[in-house]
């Protein structure tokens, strides 16, 4: 029997790779990805208040402790920390947390929160070997 011709023959290897991605993520599509997941908090809340039923095992930023409500802001799936604080004390009923998820919104689209967002997304970014 013949020897046959490689199916590969008819190509030229090299050793040139597929050049890494040219995206860059700037601090806007960071902010945007913060406040948009704020703006889902606020709507979790109001869904809770109105049925503390349908929000069960949905992720919150915002929990009970003592009688006092408080917001710990999430950039992703990591907690991100503002001036190295975890949380923030939002009051005495689950509808303050709105205006604290408001305020940090408004934090975010003046860049006052770029530090602690880099940060936290630092955090969650694999280093390159």
């Amino acid at each position: 029997m013949a020897k046959q011709a490689s199916i590969l023959a008819g190509l030229t290897a090299t050793d040139v790779t597929k050049p890494k991605s040219t995206k860059t993520s700037s601090i806007a599509d960071a902010r945007e990805v913060f406040v948009k997941a704020a703006k889902t908090q606020i709507e979790t809340i109001d869904k809770e208040i109105a049925d503390p039923e349908a929000t069960q095992g949905m992720r919150r930023w915002y929990f009970e402790k003592g009688g006092a409500y408080f917001v710990a802001p999430y950039y992703g799936n990591r907690q991100m920390p503002v001036n190295g604080s975890p949380s923030f004390q939002a009051g005495d009923s689950l509808a303050a947390c709105k205006t604290v998820l408001e305020t940090l919104i408004k934090a975010a689209e003046a860049g006052e929160l770029d530090k602690a967002i880099l940060d936290a997304k630092a955090k969650g970014t694999p280093k390159a070997k």
